[in-house]
Parts: structure tokens; C-alpha cells; sequence
């Protein structure tokens, strides 16, 4: 049988100790850090991107619904001051999501998709916001854009924490 001198056994354990342990604890700090909903990124521009209102983006798919879909779907533009008028969320509105509706935000007849589910929490009707979203176009009765991400330009009020 082979015999292991007691200085070998220590320096195993030291580097166990002084390396693996520390190591492990900041590898499950900096994994479970990614899964809070305040680790989503916020969005920043090499260059500033393009800005369009929604107003101006609606009209023209009202007076030449082809031109403007071979125009904009696809891109992505900048829509600022975007009135909420409706969010539905996992928070917000739980018995709606659970019974399968997607998560979004609305504008009239816009549909925001958001890029990530848990930005939606900090929405209620009322909140204006700035968002950054590719468009998709009409389909059926609403309007999409979706991959949103957003700020916050002017909040309202949330619901009393009873009503979520």
C-alpha cells in the first residue's frame, strides 16, 4: 500500500481550501445574479438608432399598407413617449397569463412583445415609455413590434399590491 506523506495531504487541502471553495462560491453568486429580474440588460447604442413615432409609422401603413411593410418590418426604430394603455404580465395580470396570454404591453392598437418577460413588471397603464423594437406589422386587428426593450420616460400608478 502505497503511503502519502502528511505534507502532501496538507497542501491538498490548502489549495482546496485557499482555491476550489472560493471559486465554487463565486461561480453560484455571479449563476444565480443572472436569473434576477434586474439583471436583463439595458439596451446601448453604438450609434443612436432611428426614431419614429408610432403615429407616423400607422399612417403610413394606412395609406400604402405594401410600401410601408417592405419599408419597415424588419427594422428596428426607437418609438419615443409610448402611452401604455394595457400590460399584461405575469405580476399584473396573472389569471390572463395563466390562461395563456402572451406578455405584452399595448398602445392603442399596438402590441409591444417585450425581449425579456420580467421588464413587464415594472409596468402599469398610464407609464410612458420609450421603447427599442423591431416591427412585424399588422396581423389580424393588431399591430406588432416585438424583441421590445424599453425605459421608463414618465410612470404612473402601479395597483395596490392586492390587485397582483
Amino acid at each position: 500500500m502505497m503511503q502519502v506523506e502528511k505534507g502532501e495531504t496538507t497542501s491538498i487541502w490548502a489549495f482546496f481550501i485557499k482555491c476550489l471553495i472560493p471559486l465554487g462560491l463565486i461561480l453560484l453568486v455571479a449563476g444565480s445574479s443572472s436569473c434576477s429580474p434586474g439583471a436583463y440588460p439595458i439596451p446601448v447604442f453604438k450609434v443612436a438608432p432611428e426614431t419614429y413615432s408610432l403615429e407616423r409609422l400607422l399612417s403610413d401603413y394606412e395609406q400604402d399598407p405594401a410600401a410601408a411593410a417592405a419599408r419597415h418590418e424588419g427594422k428596428m426604430y426607437l418609438f419615443p413617449s409610448v402611452d401604455i394603455d394595457y400590460v399584461l404580465s405575469p405580476s399584473l395580470t396573472p389569471l390572463e397569463y395563466n390562461l395563456g396570454g402572451m406578455p405584452q404591453f399595448r398602445s392603442g392598437p399596438v402590441v409591444f412583445k417585450p425581449q425579456y418577460l420580467y421588464d413587464l413588471d415594472r409596468l402599469a397603464p398610464g407609464f410612458v415609455v420609450d421603447v427599442y423594437g423591431e416591427v412585424r406589422g399588422w396581423i389580424q386587428k393588431d399591430f406588432h413590434i416585438v424583441n421590445c426593450t424599453f425605459a421608463i420616460a414618465k410612470g404612473g400608478d402601479m395597483p395596490p399590491p392586492g390587485a397582483y
